[in-house]
C-alpha cells in the first residue's frame, strides 16, 4: 500500500516523440488506461517496495504517480523502477535539527530532466496529468524502445 494511501486513505487529496503529455480525466486515480497500447482498466499495483502508486502493462510499460508537490520524488521512484542510477531531485540541505532537511522543489526541472534521462537508456516517456474529484496527480509513464508489444 502506497504511504499516500495509508496517510489519507486515498491516492490524493479532494508514441511518435520521446516526450508526451496528455491530459485524461481520471474518476477512479487507482484505475488507469495505458497511453503506448490502449490496455484498459491496469490497477494500482501497491506494493510496500514503493511509495507511490506504480502501473504495470502487459505491453512492457511502467507508470508511478503523485500530486504536483511530489513529482520529484515520483520521477526519482521510476528511475529506481527502472533500475537507472540517476536522480530528478534535488539534494537534500542539512538543517540546524538532524531530524530536519530542506529540498528544493523544482517540477519544471523535473519534466525537462526525466525524459532526457529515460531517453539516454533506451525509453519513451509520457507524461499524464490525471484529474477527478479532488484529485490532481500526474503520471510519469516509460516503456522501453525496442519493446513492441
Amino acid at each position: 500500500m502506497s504511504f499516500l494511501r495509508k496517510l489519507f486513505g486515498k491516492a490524493g487529496p479532494g508514441k511518435g516523440s520521446e516526450t508526451q503529455s496528455k491530459s485524461v480525466p481520471a474518476t477512479d486515480p487507482t484505475r488507469l488506461k495505458c497511453p503506448f497500447c490502449g490496455a484498459l482498466e491496469l490497477r494500482a499495483d501497491e506494493t510496500d517496495e514503493y511509495a507511490y502508486p506504480v502501473w504495470k502493462c502487459t505491453c512492457g510499460s511502467v507508470a508511478a504517480s503523485g500530486w504536483l508537490a511530489d513529482l520529484d520524488e515520483v520521477g526519482d521512484q521510476l528511475l529506481k523502477m527502472l533500475r537507472i542510477d540517476e536522480r530528478v531531485s534535488e539534494a537534500p540541505v542539512p538543517t540546524d535539527n538532524p531530524a530536519i532537511s530542506l529540498h528544493h522543489y523544482d517540477v519544471d526541472k523535473v519534466e525537462r530532466e526525466l525524459p532526457k534521462i529515460l531517453s539516454r537508456h533506451g525509453y519513451w516517456f509520457i507524461a499524464m496529468d490525471c484529474t477527478g474529484e479532488g484529485v490532481k496527480e500526474r503520471v510519469f509513464w516509460a516503456k522501453p524502445r525496442e519493446s513492441t508489444a
